[in-house]
């Protein structure tokens, strides 16, 4: 019924208008011949200019450029006013945005708070079509709203040029409802005014509507009609519209060699019509076209060559729109990454300009990367966002398309109840939408459904239904995914004949498809290398077209050169008559003033010597109230200066000071956890092992005085000795926890008092051993450090002495001196010395040089752990049978132990 409605509609129209046009363009340059009024003339130059932007802009441009220079030297404000919107919209359709912008605001300024009939109102209106096509709907509305006022009570084009432009932002917005109410009030008003051009963009614009709302035979109706009227008329603008719409729309419903072909019918047409925005616009429709066939590597040249043009003009909306475009082909060449990347960015952009149905693009094919990266619950957040969106912009088509994505992924998840409700919904959506091509896809996948859910009566029907549909129109294709599932079906009902009968036919129809798919892949090469061609025109039209322009603006510059010339040349006779003329009067005057001041000369000589005495004077106060002003500047320039600098240090000390506070409190807290925790450890350690080892000594004390058997008193002799032996093992342990005991007194530690106590807990071995100990302290600051831990160094140091020590003049010697900050203490001996093969290992924990060794591998590992502790350095000089050097390098204060 829609359909019937529109064609009547068409019906009626048409021929009304075709009989009303008149050739216009020819009768407005006979207007232009016989008229010698220069308003008149500017008034006919712009009507010019209005008739010839459909069929040539430079024509339109050199009209429009005749009228401003006959306005201005007329001071006709209304025709300032036309020239200046016309040249703004040549620099509009030939995408140079900013010299647009500033030529319709020339205009509002130069109308003013004049009227003049469609004017300032048809300005606004090209000002705000200037700032929709860059995206800024926000700005492009208000002025829309003011045009709207502007023109309210004036007839004409100007006002049907304000509805139908809302329409295109409608159409940007998704807005088609409202689209297609203001395509219908412009086409309304411009069949009124017989206004053939106009009307067929409204024609065209409906059709972009009807299109939106997937209402496809409408929208391929009003194309046919304007293509028509275009034809008739010779509008070529109309003609490559029409091409550009109808490519789109076959694309939608895949018939892509005959949308190839209108594209390439749009690119002829921009031959003759240098329209950057619409030669953009069409590579990206080729480009989708090679995404769809999947020639993806030429698809990303044409979307990056519209990308160029489209950043360039600024036209966010259509940028985010080719974002969007290289997601999906970058995608589908498994290039996850890129097409993330990309679809980020569409919708970051189609976020910032609200535009409701590119935000769902670019969710949607977020959510199929995820999809196809089986990050299911990602791709169903996405999805959902799509649906809701295309719900609310009342696109049946895409929300369909959404809610059999949906679907697939529940199928993926094995979900298959919900993957049928979104099936379901899906199927009456194709139905109530008139996509057959939708519906076969979806009657399969039920019918897919249907069998891994083992609802065979289901499956039969919905593959039936699929069957029949893809029968009728030819679809190829899904007819060969229905033979494989029908092949599938009777093989799980147990009908292997049938199921091999369906299985041939889908090998039959596959070789068959194979076939008709490279005679089509010739034919559609064919249409490529046109279109490629074409391509290449327009490339070298384009750079003539810049070099002519080249041309022009030297041409412009050669001739503002010579207009300058002849001004300063005129300017400069002038002013050498008035120079000889001022010569002149100056002459006459001095001769004048001479006899005067030989009159008042005398007096003026006296004056003058009262007046200089005066001025010296003057002038040495001055100097001197200058020299001292100067240095009291600089001196209150250097105390703010230092106060500033001492503000600014203080503050830094202060903020150091609080950091330092906070780090040492947190430092000291996490130690002082590790060494409790250490500290308990070996507390229980030593008190569980020493109290048997207490009984074992004990029991050997008294056998010694029961028994009276050698053997025996032997015997509990090598106990004894043992369980002394593990008696020192745990004091080394205990030593071990002191070196990381949290509790340590820091205070002055007296190195030689320290060596004379421990060798005097070791006096018995040393007098056993017949060892000389001597000792060279020479410090000349106190040494502040931990007393606990230089004494455990020494200790271990002096006992590895005494068990290693030789028998012949066995000695032990320490040195000590301050070098600096640093506090060096020396300890030798003659004893049995390292071989050089474990100098390396005698500071590992419990390393023995041989199994005979006295020791229990701790001593040196303890003593390597307290320098450490206290932020020391410890060396060792060795030579077997010569004895040992210990150098120990330890800070001489505090400041320089950052271990605690």
């Amino acid at each position: 019924m829609r359909r019937v409605s529109v064609c009547l509609a068409l019906g009626w129209f048409i021929p009304l208008l075709i009989y009303a046009q008149t050739p216009r363009i020819d009768s407005l340059q006979k207007v232009l011949e016989q008229t010698q009024s220069p308003a008149q003339r500017c008034d006919v130059l712009h009507g010019l200019a209005a008739e010839s932007w459909d069929y040539d802009f430079e024509k339109a441009y050199g009209y429009a450029q005749e009228a401003w220079v006959l306005a201005r030297q007329n001071q006709y404000g209304k025709g300032e006013v036309q020239a200046l919107t016309d040249i703004g919209l040549y620099h509009y359709f030939t995408g140079n945005y900013p010299q647009a912008t500033a030529r319709y605001r020339d205009a509002l300024r130069r109308c003013g708070n004049h009227r003049y009939g469609d004017f300032p109102g048809y300005t606004m209106t090209r000002l705000a079509n200037l700032y929709r096509v860059q995206a800024m709907f926000d700005s492009a509305d208000y002025y829309y709203k003011r045009s709207t006022v502007a023109l309210k009570d004036q007839p004409g084009p100007a006002r049907s040029s304000v509805y139908y432009n809302r329409g295109l932002m409608a159409l940007n917005l998704s807005e088609f409802d409202s689209a297609l109410l203001y395509f219908r009030q412009s086409a309304l008003l411009r069949g009124k005014d017989k206004d053939i051009s106009n009307l067929m963009e409204s024609w065209q614009g409906i059709g972009q509507a009807y299109k939106g709302r997937s209402l496809l035979d409408s929208a391929r109706q009003y194309y046919d009609s304007a293509y028509s009227m275009a034809l008739k008329y010779k509008n070529p603008e109309q003609q490559m519209f029409y091409h550009i719409n109808t490519g789109e729309l076959l694309y939608a419903q895949g018939d892509y060699n005959t949308a190839i072909r209108h594209f390439s019918q749009a690119l002829e047409m921009l031959k003759r019509h240098p329209f950057r925005r619409y030669y953009a616009l069409v590579l990206s429709r080729i480009a989708q076209v090679y995404t769809a066939r999947g020639d993806y590597k030429h698809a990303i040249e044409h979307l990056l060559d519209a990308l160029r043009i489209q950043e360039k003009l600024n036209n966010k909306q259509e940028v985010g729109r080719l974002y969007g475009s290289m997601a999906w082909a970058y995608t589908n060449q498994k290039n996850d990454s890129l097409g993330i990347d990309y679809a980020q960015r569409s919708l970051k952009i189609m976020e910032d300009i609200h535009d409701r149905a590119g935000i769902s693009y670019a969710h949607n094919a977020l959510g199929y990367i995820q999809f196809t990266r089986s990050h299911y619950e990602e791709a169903l957040r996405h999805y959902e966002i799509a649906l809701q969106l295309r719900k609310e912009i009342k696109s049946p088509q895409l929300y369909s398309s959404t809610t059999f994505n949906i679907a697939r992924v529940y199928q993926k998840q094995g979900n298959f109840a919900k993957a049928r409700v979104y099936l379901v919904q899906s199927l009456a959506l194709d139905k109530a939408n008139r996509d057959r091509d939708a519906l076969i896809r979806t009657y399969n996948t039920l019918g897919e459904l249907s069998i891994k859910t083992n609802q065979r009566a289901d499956a039969e029907n919905y593959l039936k239904e699929g069957r029949a549909l893809a029968i009728e129109l030819g679809a190829a294709l899904e007819l060969r995914n229905n033979d494989k599932l029908f092949a599938d079906y009777y093989r799980s009902i147990g009908d292997y004949p049938k199921a091999l009968s369906y299985y041939d036919r889908y090998m039959l129809l596959n070789d068959s498809i194979f076939t008709q798919q490279g005679a089509a892949k010739i034919a559609e090469m064919s249409a490529f290398y046109e279109l490629e061609k074409k391509e290449g025109e327009i490339r070298q039209l384009n750079q003539k077209n810049e070099l002519s322009q080249n041309e022009i603006q030297l041409q412009k510059t050669q001739i503002s050169l010579q207009r300058s010339y002849l001004t300063f040349s005129i300017g400069g006779l002038l002013l050498l008559g008035l120079m000889a003329y001022m010569f002149y009067l100056n002459a006459q005057l001095k001769s004048k003033a001479n006899r005067d001041l030989k009159r008042l000369n005398a007096e003026i000589k006296e004056q003058k010597e009262e007046i200089q005495a005066q001025s010296e004077e003057l002038t040495e106060a001055n100097n001197s109230l200058v020299m001292l002003n100067n240095e009291l500047i600089e001196k209150t320039e250097e105390v703010q200066a230092q106060a500033e600098e001492l503000r600014e240090t203080n503050e830094m000390i202060t903020e150091i000071n609080r950091d330092l506070d906070d780090i040492v409190t947190k430092r000291t807290s996490q130690l002082q956890e590790a060494f409790k925790e250490l500290d308990t450890f070996f507390y229980r350690s030593s008190h569980d092992f020493r109290r048997p080892l207490t009984t074992f000594m004990g029991l050997a004390e008294v056998a010694k005085i029961t028994l009276k058997d050698p053997a025996a008193l032997e015997l509990f002799a090598k106990v004894n000795e043992t369980a002394f032996s593990l008696d020192k093992m745990l004091i080394k342990l205990q030593s071990i926890s002191d070196v990381g005991a949290q509790q340590l007194i820091f205070r002055e530690v007296w190195v030689k008092e320290i060596f004379d106590s421990v060798c005097d807990s070791f006096r018995e071995d040393i007098q056993k051993h017949r060892i000389k100990v001597q000792a060279q302290v020479d410090l000349k600051a106190p040494f502040i450090s931990y007393p606990i831990l230089v004494r455990i160094i020494l200790e271990n140091l002096v006992e590895n002495a005494i068990h290693f020590s030789l028998t012949e003049e066995p000695y032990i010697c320490l040195r000590a001196r301050q070098e600096g900050d640093q506090l060096v203490m020396e300890l030798e001996d003659n004893g049995q010395g390292i071989p050089a093969a474990y100098t390396e290992k005698v500071f590992d924990m419990y390393f023995r040089a041989n199994e005979r060794s006295k020791g229990n591998g701790l001593g040196l590992y303890i003593v390597k752990k307290a320098v450490g502790k206290l932020n020391g350095h410890l060396d060792l000089t060795t030579q077997v049978g010569k004895g040992c050097r210990f150098v120990i390098t330890l800070p001489m204060n505090r400041s320089a132990i950052n271990n605690f």
